[in-house]
């Protein structure tokens, strides 16, 4: 890719992000026991992130305008009718009883949505992100696929490490079948009758969890007990009752029963749902394309904190072979496409067939290979139908590209068009003027 604005801006995000990354990583090195990190220190981690959070979505829209208003781009216009609301978590209200989220209806009303509902998880390496970052995706998932879009303000490390995030995707998409979509003004809330949840980078991991989750619970231990034992399953699965304090197979059931029911897609953007940093892109692409290696390793390592991880007794990324297969086990609830190909290599049979995925891979990504290689596990568990998970490679862009869809105006229709008609393929909704049907992709090809 040639030096441009886009280049530099991403550029510098990406040098910020990282470098707060490993300043967070040294606090945390220096002060954490046993995962628990002191309340102080934990404050200097997050004054660490506030320059992340802030700067970069500042950097990110001021490039943006500049690219706009020297014709590098027309720019992005959302035409969307977008509000926020609350939705319940689960959890006491002195713990956080509901988050924020931000709703995309289509421009001629909630009703044309036909119950039709995306439940989407922004990426941001688990440590920042905001709601509105993927507004030029969410607005485009909303207007030409005529679905309802739902980003979810889910709790970040390092002041909620893992499962916090796990467990807030969870709730978010229950909620959502449970209740239906928030509305303005106090009004009913509108029925999902469908619902693809859908990420990018962590939000793609979420999302896979979703998918795995629906497919392993209940499956009795080992497996039902390292997904999803979140003190208020219970507390999901029957709206009444008070959240309980311990994991409850009958409470796993009947969630597993809703998301079957409802969930009828994946759209996984450039996912994060393997860990490993040996392998393919994560060494031939580990510098200069946004997200490098090292961030991946920090990203990972601040939202584990040390919690649900076994290594052989070699510490938590002392070196890049502790992100193999072979050396690191971590909790299946952060490696979805682990667990799932973990039940496949163990000859257990999914209690759920996965329903149809699209993966969109961009050129220049760490993540790529990682991606690929999720693609292939998904296929393998519906051997009956493996196409039905497509991947489309989105050339000359890099990780991140959906936030910043301005900078990419060459590839990012490709990406774009591949998403509307996969959701109207998952759907079952004719495809808009314009779109065809995703054509299913082959997972080998770069």
């Amino acid at each position: 890719m040639e030096p441009s604005l886009p280049v530099l801006a991403l550029g510098a995000i990406s040098l910020l992000s990282e470098f707060n990354a490993q300043r967070v990583l040294d606090i945390q090195h220096a002060h954490s026991v046993d995962g628990e990190v002191p309340d102080d220190k934990l404050d200097a981690m997050e004054s660490r992130l506030f320059s992340t959070r802030v700067v970069r979505p500042w950097i990110q829209t001021a490039a943006s305008k500049l690219a706009t208003a020297t014709g590098l781009t027309a720019g992005q216009r959302c035409n969307a009718r977008v509000f926020e609301s609350r939705i319940a978590t689960g959890r006491p209200a002195a713990d956080g009883g509901s988050m924020r989220v931000r709703i995309y209806d289509p421009v001629a009303g909630r009703d044309a949505a036909e119950g039709r509902v995306v439940v989407y998880f922004h990426g941001g390496g688990f440590t920042f992100g905001e709601l509105g970052m993927n507004e030029g995706l969410h607005c485009a998932l909303s207007e030409e696929a005529s679905a309802t879009v739902v980003s979810v303000e889910y709790r970040l490390a390092p002041r909620h490490p893992f499962p916090a995030a796990h467990n807030d995707a969870l709730a978010a998409v229950v909620d959502v079948i449970r209740a239906g979509v928030p509305r303005r003004n106090g009004q009913a809330r509108s029925a999902a009758k469908k619902i693809v949840v859908g990420g990018d980078s962590a939000g793609g991991n979420l999302a896979t969890g979703i998918l795995a989750a629906a497919a392993m619970l209940p499956g009795g231990p080992p497996a039902a007990a390292t997904l999803f034992p979140d003190a208020s399953l219970k507390w999901l699965a029957e709206p009444p009752s008070p959240p309980v304090a311990a994991w409850n197979a009958d409470a796993a059931a009947t969630v597993a029963a809703s998301l079957r029911e409802r969930v009828v897609g994946g759209l996984l953007v450039y996912p994060t749902a393997l860990a490993s940093v040996n392998r393919g892109s994560m060494v031939d692409r580990s510098d200069g394309h946004l997200l490098t290696r090292g961030a991946v390793r920090a990203f990972w390592e601040i939202y584990y904190r040390g919690k649900g991880i076994q290594a052989r007794g070699t510490p938590w990324l002392a070196n890049t072979t502790i992100f193999t297969d072979a050396n690191l086990v971590i909790d299946r609830r952060a490696q979805p496409g682990g667990a799932l190909r973990a039940a496949l290599e163990a000859g257990r049979a999914l209690d759920w067939t996965l329903p149809p995925t699209l993966s969109l891979l961009p050129q220049y990504d760490v993540l790529h290979d990682d991606g690929v290689a999720l693609v292939e596990i998904l296929r393998r568990a519906t051997p009956q139908d493996p196409a039905r998970h497509a991947v489309t490679h989105i050339p000359r862009a890099t990780h991140g590209f959906v936030s910043v869809p301005e900078f990419f105006p060459e590839t990012w229709p490709l990406a774009k068009d591949s998403a509307v008609a996969f959701l109207d393929g998952a759907f079952g909704r004719p495809a808009a003027p314009g779109h065809t049907k995703a054509a299913p992709g082959r997972a080998e090809e770069l």
